[in-house]
């Protein structure tokens, strides 16, 4: 889906051409059909942005005449600007249309999702860009820009309809996740102070414990089974255990003692100083999960626990929260986490 649309300023809204009068004075020559042209984008509820290599008073003059959602002038890496914008605005590349014509805007012209030039533009461009106007900058190009874009958004709403726009629904909102997390480095760095930690107690012939319930047991399981088998490439196995596979001991401590204490129980008996644990929880409240940390910080084991924005107080070593308060999101964004820790400790082994 096209969030944003971004403009070059000469070239696109003028004829790339200076006009000097006799006294010196230079000019542009423009369309105001692109006025309206512009006001009929903005109704297709897609953001608007000006970014140009030049700064003078008729670059000032565009944006105060077409008022854009953002303005950026003397950008003299308009890749760079168009990506620091996106990731404050959590859009991806693949949702921003790039209108431009010349060697400044290739970049963008190669990596958007939809990318647009004038009939005037350098050929390099006309190379790159999957439509090219039949009209010249300068000459009203954005009424043709406006209908590529109506018409692009009306196949893809076509296509949504066709294929259950439910679907489309939960890829955004995965979507969105992710480029919240993108954006979090706090949480980044999480993820890899738990690597870290994995890797020494690893070195120390330690053990990787894990657990959770429910669809976080089964998350805690896919984790053990990737070390003690193989994730990507054939190497030696990797110690871990998941607390919830033996249904003897889980069933015999709930019945006995509670259910409270069935992975508690489990890490009194086998754990040892210097071993993990990766605690998975969705919410961050279970009791049985608060216990087995407890119980791991007492036999003096490093402790993780990853889990989501439900969590209140999570009591760990380190913390790893999903950006969600959704539970069918939190787990997907959980297993590609569990992914990349297995990825990154499988390198020491290859």
């Amino acid at each position: 889906m096209i969030k944003l649309v971004a403009f070059d300023i000469d070239g696109v809204l003028t004829n790339g051409t200076y006009l000097v009068d006799g006294n010196g004075n230079e000019s542009k020559i423009i369309s105001f059909k692109d006025l309206d042209s512009f006001n009929l984008i903005k109704k297709l509820n897609i953001k608007t942005l000006f970014i140009t290599s030049e700064k003078n008073s008729l670059t000032e003059y565009f944006n105060t005449k077409f008022k854009p959602d953002a303005f950026f002038d003397g950008a003299v890496d308009k890749m760079l600007v168009l990506k620091e914008y996106l990731r404050k605005k959590n859009y991806n590349l693949s949702e921003v249309c790039y209108v431009g014509d010349g060697k400044k805007d290739l970049n963008c012209i190669q990596e958007v999702g939809l990318s647009i030039c004038p009939s005037n533009s350098i050929s390099e461009v006309k190379e790159k860009a999957k439509y090219i106007l039949k009209t010249s900058g300068g000459d009203g190009v954005l009424y043709d820009v406006y209908h590529i874009l109506k018409e692009v958004i009306g196949e893809l709403n076509k296509k949504k309809t066709k294929n259950n726009g439910d679907f489309y629904k939960i890829l955004d909102e995965h979507m969105e996740i992710i480029q919240l997390i993108k954006s979090d480095n706090d949480m980044n760095n999480s993820i890899e102070k738990a690597i870290k930690v994995m890797k020494e107690s690893l070195k120390k012939s330690g053990v990787i414990f894990s657990c959770g319930n429910g669809g976080s047991a089964a998350d805690s399981q896919h984790f053990t089974a990737e070390l003690v088998g193989k994730f990507a490439y054939n190497r030696k196995s990797i110690p871990a255990i998941a607390l919830t596979t033996n249904s003897s001991i889980i069933t015999s401590i709930g019945n006995d003692f509670s259910f409270d204490n069935v992975f508690e129980r489990q890490l009194e008996g086998l754990g040892r100083e210097g071993d993990v644990l990766l605690a998975v929880t969705t919410s961050g409240n279970s009791k049985n999960i608060a216990l087995a940390l407890e119980m791991a910080k007492k036999k003096q084991m490093k402790t993780i626990l990853l889990t989501s924005n439900r969590c209140i107080n999570g009591n760990a070593d380190i913390i790893i929260k999903c950006p969600s308060n959704k539970t069918e999101r939190i787990q997907e964004i959980h297993i590609m986490i569990i992914h990349y820790i297995c990825a990154k400790i499988e390198e020491e082994y290859i």
